[in-house]
């Protein structure tokens, strides 16, 4: 009777244990035990080039954007300016930085979370924005304009400035279901689409709603697997995404 129970106690520990018999094992069934543990422990690795934080939630048709391949660690890349030309050498295009206008790097950005796009998001700013951003009451961006630089084809990474392909055509998208058709031209063999669309203003203090903004949003498609976007959130600056979008180019 002893040598019963010890045999039933040690079943019993080897169960909790995940360790299950040589006949359970030998049978494909996974034990209870260990498909919790499977559940309760996510796999880590200290090598992964993931960028940290959550990743923007898609609708069903923009899976592909967040399947897509990783981007390489979310690393700030130092940025060449020479004669007012701005070069990314890691993101591989250029563009031409208005006068009086600095460009940074922007992790800040919900761009940098998106796989296809990863550290390739930079924002462009007056000189004088900084001073601008601390006198409003308004709650203002750190940049008024943000270019990115995404590893995919347009209609994977387009609802990031909310525009999508219907049909043969491109639409601007907004809330409750609002679609108008976007414009498109080419510029420099490339495919320009683009749009306006609104944004709320909130103040800085009270985070008080204080109406709506206008945003010009557009993206060039080289008909492949590159595209830059473009989001200008206009305040009180004179628009350059006109002259920003003429200047660029794929490298």
């Amino acid at each position: 009777m002893r040598r019963h129970a010890l045999s039933l106690g040690l079943l019993l520990f080897l169960s909790l244990a995940g360790c299950a018999p040589a006949n359970e094992a030998s049978s494909g069934v996974v034990p209870a035990a260990v498909t919790a543990a499977a559940v309760l422990l996510p796999a880590a690795s200290a090598t992964s080039t993931a960028p940290e934080g959550p990743l923007p939630v898609p609708s069903e048709t923009h899976t592909a954007a967040v399947a897509a391949t990783p981007s390489p660690a979310a690393e700030l890349e130092v940025l060449a300016l020479t004669d007012g030309v701005l070069q990314s050498t890691d993101c591989h295009f250029t563009l031409v930085v208005p006068d009086g206008w600095e460009a940074l790097n922007d992790p800040d950005s919900a761009w940098f979370q998106d796989r296809s796009v990863g550290p390739c998001v930079f924002g462009l700013r007056p000189m004088d924005w900084r001073e601008s951003v601390q006198d409003s009451e308004l709650d203002l961006p750190q940049y008024p304009l943000t270019v990115a630089v995404a590893s995919a084809p347009a209609e994977q990474v387009s609802y990031l400035v909310f525009i999508e392909p219907r049909d043969s055509e491109w639409v601007v998208t907004g809330r409750q279901g609002y679609e108008e058709p976007a414009e498109s031209s080419q510029v420099g063999g490339n495919l320009l689409v683009r749009g306006v669309g609104a944004f709320g203003l909130y103040t800085k203090e009270t985070a008080s709603y204080a109406g709506i903004g206008e945003a010009a949003r557009a993206f060039l498609w080289d008909g492949g697997n590159r595209t830059a976007l473009f989001e200008e959130l206009l305040y009180a600056q004179t628009s350059v995404l006109d002259q920003v979008i003429q200047s660029f180019a794929f490298r």
